[in-house]
């Protein structure tokens, strides 16, 4: 770089005094060249350390060793090799030849050869600099050598016509505006060593009618295929998580997407105005949905003639189609921004499932007179009501902690924005955020006082047993489990005792029919990537069958004994194998009513502690059972027995003392179900320390079978109810507080009106 300094300032001092005269002795013959670089005729020059150029018939041939020198026309550096190419926009130049041990394509080294027709790039050459073929608007294909390992940034920009380019096995990354602009390129083949594609990569590539991205990339790019109009087909490996904002918006010519499962996330406008994207598939992974990510498709229209809340994975994109009073439903977790914009509503109610309103939300609803924003959302957005002419006031809870720009009481007038005459109130609490944007905007700020917020309540409901225990799985393991465990789903003594083995492995417990792994349990094995199934099964309750379709896609393990004791024995040996902890609890319960037990499942899963069955019409413990404690009995410390006399008689409590002698024995014994599930919630206080309680139906168990394992992983009570609260439950609410409520089952098993007496009861 010195070298270069001071023939830089050579080169000034020689243009000043009008000739290469006085130039000092020794730098005549590099000095010349720079000269001589300074005007499109130039023929010969240096364009590194030890690379060379020479001009012969529209030929350019670099020659030489090692890398050439950069570029860059906006650099603030005002030596000629670090600015100016010296063949910068030479439109006499028709090939350009790159000879053997030349490593490296500079920044904008070829920068606007607009007549450029050929390009040789040897195997010697590693990378191809930032805009170095960029408007190079005659180069037809260029093929790149497998030692490239990068396409940098804006590359192959503006090569209008260049219809092919090889991309060889070596290039990990294509950088931003690579190909932008490329309009005649027809096709490209991406290789499965690219990792990375980056934003605008192939942005206004008119014609190129399909593409498919390699298992090696992660994510698609903002506008990487941005109104590539051509393109009527995309393939995304799995290995895609996330597709960028308006990675494929205006491609015209897409008729149909597939997204894979591993996506998690799609962008702004990602195939916003896709006029012909009549078929997308969303696979349950997607989370996240960007605003207009699909608006202008035939897609969206369809869906829309059938709701006009398009709703997908809990995600409303698209409500621009309604009017009048609109109830936003409680599946909703999350509204896409711009969701509502322009639509006819007069007045919209949002459940509490939704935490935040995005920017633009509700733009331009002018018909909307009032709003009610629920306790749960935390953030509303930039312009989210903005130009909602007839909204006059509005009230803004607590919860909230930011509040974008221009969000309530004004219109925009171009770039302008404007206070609107009608809206002059904001009701809220005093010094939150409600307050803040009051004072800062110039509006009247009525302050409220602060309501005892009812807690956030959660329903998982599915259309039967085993979509309800996938729906917990998916609420539990959001994304992978390597293990699963499965019971059967008609009767409760296998999946009670499996919570406390589920909780060990970390693993979701879903259910299973006798003769079938059902089509929702399957797709929640799919979508968790499972690798081991653990059954358990007592005495084929399960069928062979059945095990064995398992047993075709995942390593099985089946623990099962020839009666509910011992299946209850062998699921405790399998616990203390896991753990690799001898237990130092353990809790009694009845075989014959499945009640206690669920009361008993999330603290027994805490604890990493067995549950016993035993059966009240005998005197004494089972044989499978006395072995079990004969193993253990030295490490035991704590013995529960769950329930009244009639389901663990005298007789049987006294077989349990001798096989345990000396041990500190408690007994939760209530008037019924009900009392005695409070009873457990309140001793076991401290290991249900959580904010949190989960409801189930008292009178019946599937619903609840996989709950005990999500109870304990929230350290949650699980409180059992039916029609109505009972005055313990009451009690025991009051005192609890939950900010969160979690319900399992449908409205059939747990009425609303039952949900809401419970929120009510937690304040």
């Amino acid at each position: 770089m010195i070298r270069k300094r001071l023939l830089s300032i050579t080169l000034s001092l020689a243009l000043a005094f009008g000739s290469a005269s006085a130039l000092p002795e020794g730098v005549i013959s590099e000095s010349a060249s720079i000269t001589a670089s300074a005007v499109s005729t130039a023929t010969s020059g240096m364009c590194g350390e030890d690379v060379y150029w020479s001009v012969e018939n529209g030929v350019l041939t670099i020659s030489g060793t090692g890398d050439m020198y950069n570029y860059d026309m906006f650099s603030d550096d005002y030596s000629p090799f670090d600015d100016y190419s010296p063949f910068e926009e030479r439109t006499d130049i028709k090939s350009v030849i790159i000879e053997s041990g030349v490593t490296s394509i500079g920044r904008e080294a070829f920068y606007s050869f607009t007549n450029l027709t050929s390009v040789t790039i040897p195997s010697s050459v590693k990378s191809i600099g930032k805009s170095a073929f960029d408007g190079c608007t005659s180069l037809p294909s260029v093929t790149i050598p497998n030692s490239v390992t990068s396409i940098s940034n804006m590359a192959f920009r503006k090569c209008s016509r260049l219809i092919s380019v090889t991309i060889p096995n070596s290039v990990k990354s294509i950088g931003y505006c690579a190909f932008h602009e490329c309009e005649n390129l027809l096709s490209i083949t991406i290789p499965n060593s690219v990792k990375s594609i980056g934003f605008d990569a192939f942005y206004g590539c008119t014609n190129l009618s399909s593409v498919t991205i390699p298992n090696s990339v992660k994510s698609i790019s903002n506008s990487a295929f941005y109104e590539c109009s051509s393109l009527k087909s995309v393939t995304i490996p799995n290995s895609v998580t996330s597709i960028g904002d308006y990675a494929f918006y205006s491609c015209t010519s897409l008729t149909s997407v597939t997204i894979p499962n591993s996506v998690k996330s799609i962008g702004d406008s990602a195939f916003s105005d896709c006029t012909n994207l009549t078929s997308v598939n969303i696979p349950s992974s997607v989370t996240s949905i960007g605003g207009n990510a699909f608006s202008g498709t035939k897609w969206l229209e369809n869906m829309r003639k059938k709701n006009p809340l398009v709703i997908v994975n809990s995600i409303l994109i698209n409500g621009t189609k309604c009017s009048g009073k609109v109830t936003i439903p409680s599946s909703v977790k999350s509204i896409c921004e711009g969701a509502f914009s322009s639509s006819s509503l007069t007045s919209v109610t949002i459940p509490s499932s939704v935490k935040s309103i995005g920017d633009f939300t509700f733009w331009n609803c002018v018909k909307l007179t009032s709003i009610t924003i629920p306790s749960s959302v935390k953030s509303i957005g930039y312009c989210a009501f903005c130009e909602c002419t007839n909204l006059t006031s509005v009230t803004i809870p607590k919860s909230v902690k930011t509040i974008g720009k221009y969000a309530f009481g004004y219109y925009t007038d171009w770039w302008n924005n404007h206070k609107i005459a009608g809206f002059t109130t904001i009701y809220g609490v005093k010094g939150t955020a409600a307050e803040k944007y009051a004072k800062d905007n110039g509006f009247k700020f009525v302050a409220l006082s602060t309501p005892a917020q009812q807690p956030t309540t959660i329903r998982f409901a599915g259309a039967n047993r085993y979509d309800t225990a996938a729906l917990i799985s998916k609420a539990s393991h959001k994304t992978t489990s390597d293990t699963v465990i499965i019971a059967d789903a008609m009767t409760f003594q296998d999946a009670l005792i499996a919570v406390p083995l589920a909780k060990a492995y970390n693993a979701p417990l879903l259910l299973a029919n006798p003769n079938t792994v059902t089509k929702q349990t399957e797709a929640e094995l799919a979508r968790l990537k499972a690798k081991k199934v653990i059954i358990v099964n007592t005495y084929n309750v399960l069928k062979k069958s059945m095990i064995y379709a398992l047993n075709k896609k995942y390593s099985t393990q089946t623990i099962g004994g020839r009666n509910c004791f011992e299946t209850s024995k062998k699921v405790a040996e399998a616990l203390q194998a896991k753990t690799k902890k001898a237990p130092t609890d353990v809790f009694f319960t009845t075989n014959k009513a499945f009640a206690d037990a669920l009361s008993i499942s999330p603290v027994a899963a805490l604890k990493g502690a067995p549950i016993l069955y035993v059966d009240p019409s005998k005197k004494t413990l089972d044989s499978n059972i006395l072995a079990y404690l004969n193993k253990v009995k030295g490490s035991i410390k704590n013995v529960y027995i769950v329930g009244g006399k009639v389901a663990v008689p005298t007789a049987i409590e006294n077989s349990i003392k001798k096989a345990l002698p000396k041990k500190n024995v408690k007994r939760f014994d209530g008037a019924q179900r009900y009392e005695t599930c409070v009873m457990i919630n309140k001793y076991f206080a401290k290991d249900l320390s959580s904010k949190t309680v989960c409801i189930a139906k008292g009178l019946d168990f599937p619903d609840a079978l996989a709950g005990g394992v999500f109870a304990a992983n929230q350290k949650a009570p699980l409180l059992l109810a039916d029609s109505a609260l009972r005055d313990t439950h009451k009690s025991f609410l009051k005192d609890k507080k939950p900010n969160k409520l979690y319900i399992f089952g449908g409205k059939v098993a747990v009425p609303d009106k039952l949900a809401k007496e419970v929120a009510k009861m937690s304040v």
